[in-house]
């Protein structure tokens, strides 16, 4: 895990924009598992190493599938069907909806409790998630 804070740290000290996906897992986008906080890690890592940097800011981005083929175009490990036959399926669609939705940007300093941000960003993503599928 170290190795990939050290990625993210260094891309972000490097203006790079990363994506995390903080569940650690494949869901059927239905609801929202616990965030895990190990790789909000690196916003600390990231403000050792980058001196020029007082905060980093966080933007939640919901990814929900929507529409009439919505169980189609996802997978959760959980699922029967295997990834590759799955990933047959869905380059089978002819249309597949995405809903994208961005919450507010939320700064992160050397002050932040990790824990206490994961919970923050999985609030916000809750909130996000909920409001696609309403």
């Amino acid at each position: 895990m170290h190795a990939t804070i050290s990625c993210i740290a260094d891309a972000l000290a490097a203006g790079e924009v990363v994506g995390i996906f903080p569940e650690g897992t494949s869901t059927d986008g239905t609801d929202v598992f616990p965030f895990r906080s190990a790789l909000i890690g690196a916003v600390g890592e990231t403000l050792l190493r980058a001196e020029h940097l007082s905060a980093i800011f966080i933007q939640p981005v919901s990814v929900a599938y929507v529409g009439p083929n919505r169980r189609l175009a996802i997978w959760a490990r959980e699922d029967e069907i295997q990834f590759v036959p799955h990933l047959l399926q869905v380059i089978s669609l002819q249309r597949i909806e995405v809903a994208l939705a961005w919450g507010d940007p939320i700064p992160a300093d050397m002050s932040s409790d990790r824990k206490a941000l994961t919970k923050r960003l999985e609030g916000a993503i809750r909130q996000l998630i909920a409001a696609a599928h309403d």
